[in-house]
């Protein structure tokens, strides 16, 4: 049962690093439609949510290295 909860935890993590990276990307898009700046904001939010998946990341990874 407990190798169930941690393959649960994992997938999870990966879903979390998908979610923010897609989430900033469409947000980026977006942004770039309304403004006219075509690949300012979807690079500016494609590195947002890579750097916020990151950090979300090691904060969750902690919980299982403790």
């Amino acid at each position: 049962m407990a190798k169930l909860v941690y393959a649960l935890k994992f997938t999870g993590l990966g879903w979390y690093i998908a979610a923010c990276i897609v989430c900033g990307t469409v947000l980026g898009i977006a942004l770039d439609k309304m403004s006219g700046l075509s690949p300012l904001f979807m690079i500016a939010g494609v590195l947002l949510g890579s750097v916020a998946a990151f950090w979300g990341l090691i904060k969750m990874v902690k919980q299982f290295i403790k």
